[in-house]
């Protein structure tokens, strides 16, 4: 009996000291972590154990304090997970004054807040840190730890976790003093806080020479100020939102560092630098981004650095510099784009421009670096009289039919641009500028010394006298010439019922080219589908259109896709996946910018079905060269025949004709003029019979 009452006794001890898994149950229900009745057992965690606060047993939002007074928590780890939109919160309170107050020496994220889960550290010690986290510290995404004391943060911020799910796991910092010197250098976050929620005004500096990393979200709320001194890149790979009565101070000292943000901006309080050095401001995300914008101050460079570009949802105005790397910055009228007196821009390119209104206030000669769709078409203002540092001009590239373009165009216009133009508005003051234009490669201008700008002046588009850049041939063409068309003297009206556009005094085919087909034809791809493919000489308008169509029977048409001009492309193609028995006949309609409409010849497929056919024979009447457009099911020979009216054999040869479509030419300028019979044959007899006439 003695034997077996001391094994219990060894069996308690042993029991009693090993780990254990102890889950809050509230029991107590005064939300203290030293009463025991709050835990499932009644027993207060110890050291070694794994403390579990979630909804598995106390249902709701509730709160956990740890102890007051000098009393320190040794624990190995802590897990909180919410249930649903419950919220669990674990306070150290600001009554507690131990260093450390709590302690956790678990392996790996010993401490993990999970969604919905927050932990408020407020405690009042006097000195030192006053949580000790062995291993990690893991803040998944929704979690939220909020640092509301004036202790040491660097050993918790040197914990967190880096692995994936945490990038919106929320670190905020709320001091209750005013604000403290943050520890930011060779950081990395998950989203980051900075609050003036206890103090009302906080303000927290930051230096390094090794960069910062913000996976997720920076946000900046009232009252808080953050200013960096760092010499390294602080990054922000999501959303940066700073609210009203804010300031985020780039750099306050002789560094030129760079803030990089990947998502969307907004700016709801200041941005500034207040240092010698040159900072900057980076848009490098992946998908576009949305700036919402409230005031830039000072030498701030803004580098527009993403390539899926960013969109103003509100008024935005820069002190200092633009650098458009890569990526267009869509403005409207209302959410516009405004420089200020002597702020400059740099970079500019067919990828990287302003689509929409720009303004800039000042008396300097600028060029707007504006464009639409993939087309740059900056416009300069310069020289004039009557300049001052308070005028204000705004500028758009508009990619369309110019406004009222059907009005009279007076001597010596023979026509202006059928596919752009650009308004230029004054704002304020009564200065005049010379206008200057790009002359690009989808202007469609083919002779530069015959282009120049002109004006509408309410009742008639009016040529102002232009000088031009020595022109060169536009990239990636032969034929059109690129530069700049500058008015000679400088113009007085400026505003959007007076806009600007190109014109030239040479006929419509020379400068520039409407819409233009050169090739067009369909070819058998598989059993069931067929390739419609069609080029154009030079691009054209978006407000062109192209609809093919198809017929069974060589009579019939019905429309089966319509395309939109493509203003960088002159190839186009469609894939017919309705491939029928037999022939297959298809044309091109083409709707030009000014509703003309013209019709391509016939291309035929053949399907499962054997022979040939004509579908076009044609100058006819013919002069000096007749062209035979002939489908052939295989490849196979064919006899032409052509006989006079007397049915004489006049001219006859021997063709080879490739499967698919043929363009079959013969010179007939000999042939004596008179009427004439066409006759193709195959090894199966004549296949086709037609007159001609022969001029």
């Amino acid at each position: 009996m003695k034997r077996f009452f001391v094994w219990l006794t060894l069996l308690a001890v042993v029991h009693s000291t090993k780990a254990a898994t102890i889950i809050w149950d509230g029991g107590g229900g005064d939300g203290q972590w030293v009463t025991s009745a709050n835990w499932v057992g009644d027993v207060i965690p110890s050291p070694a154990d794994d403390v579990v606060l979630d909804n598995s047993v106390a249902a709701g939002t509730y709160i956990v304090a740890l102890p007051s007074g000098a009393i320190a928590v040794t624990i190995n780890s802590i897990i909180i997970t919410p249930a649903g939109t419950n919220n669990i919160s674990l306070i150290l309170p600001i009554t507690n004054t131990a260093a450390p107050s709590l302690t956790i020496t678990g392996a790996g994220d010993a401490l993990i807040l999970n969604n919905g889960a927050i932990f408020k550290n407020s405690s009042g010690a006097g000195a030192g840190s006053t949580i000790s986290i062995t291993n990690t510290f893991r803040i998944n995404n929704g979690g939220h730890y909020i640092h509301n004391t004036q202790r040491a943060h660097a050993p918790i911020v040197s914990q967190l976790s880096t692995v994936a799910g945490t990038e919106l796991g929320e670190f905020e910092f709320d001091d209750p003093a005013f604000g403290t010197t943050l520890s930011l250098q060779n950081r990395i976050f998950g989203s980051l806080t900075i609050s003036a929620a206890a103090s009302g005004a906080a303000a927290y500096p930051a230096s390094g020479t090794n960069p910062c990393t913000v996976r997720g979200n920076l946000t900046i709320k009232t009252g808080a100020s953050l200013s960096l001194s760092f010499s390294a890149n602080f990054t922000v790979q999501q959303n940066f939102i700073q609210a009203p009565s804010s300031t985020f101070n780039i750099q306050t000292s002789a560094n030129s560092n760079n803030v990089s943000i990947g998502g969307n901006l907004t700016i709801g309080g200041i941005i500034t630098e207040t240092g010698s050095g040159l900072p900057s401001i980076e848009l490098n995300g992946t998908s576009n981004q949305a700036i919402f914008a409230g005031t830039i101050s000072n030498s701030i460079t803004v580098v527009m650095n993403n390539p899926a570009g960013a969109t103003l949802n509100t008024p935005l105005v820069l002190p200092y510099n633009l650098a458009l790397s890569i990526g267009k910055i869509t403005t409207t009228a209302i959410n516009l784009l405004t420089m200020v007196d002597n702020a400059i821009y740099t970079g500019g390119s067919t990828t990287s421009f302003i689509e929409g209104p720009m303004k800039k206030n000042g008396d300097e000669n600028f060029t707007f670096p504006v464009g639409a769709g993939q087309v740059y078409a900056p416009v300069f203002l310069g020289g004039g009289v009557g300049a001052n540092t308070t005028d204000e001009f705004t500028a758009e590239y508009v990619r369309s039919i110019p406004a009222n373009r059907l009005s009279i165009q007076a001597p010596p216009i023979d026509h202006i641009s059928f596919v752009e133009y650009w308004n230029v508005k004054r704002d304020a003051g009564a200065a005049t500028k010379q206008v200057g234009l790009a002359v690009h490669r989808h202007s469609f201008a083919k002779d530069l010394d015959n282009t120049f700008i002109a004006q509408y002046n309410g009742s008639q588009w009016a040529a102002l006298t232009s000088t031009t850049t020595v022109p060169v041939f536009c990239a990636g063409s032969t034929v059109y010439e690129c530069g700049t068309a500058t008015t000679s003297s400088a113009v007085s009206t400026f505003n959007t019922a007076n806009p600007f556009t190109l014109a030239t005094d040479l006929p419509f085919d020379s400068n520039p080219l409407p819409v233009q087909l050169i090739n067009f034809d369909a070819k058998k791809s598989t059993a069931t589908s067929a390739i419609i493919k069609w080029e154009l000489a030079v691009c054209c308008s978006k407000l062109a259109s192209f609809e093919v169509q198809k017929s069974v029977d060589g009579n019939n048409y019905s429309l089966i896709t319509t395309q939109a001009g493509n203003e960088i492309s002159t190839a186009y193609f469609f894939t017919d996946n309705r491939l029928e028995k037999g022939i297959n006949y298809y044309r091109l309609k083409t709707t030009d910018y000014d509703d003309k409409i013209t019709y391509s010849s016939v291309a035929a497929v053949m399907n499962e079905t054997n022979g040939l056919v004509v579908t076009a024979l044609y100058p006819n009447p013919v002069k000096d060269e007749m062209v035979i457009d002939i489908s052939s099911s295989k490849m196979q020979k064919a006899a032409i025949v052509v006989c006079s009216i007397t049915d004489s054999r006049v001219i006859e040869w021997e063709v080879r004709l490739s499967t698919g479509n043929n363009a079959v030419t013969k010179k007939l300028a000999y042939l004596p003029a008179g009427f004439y019979q066409l006759v193709i044959s195959n090894a199966d007899g004549i296949q086709f019979a037609k007159g001609f006439i022969k001029q």
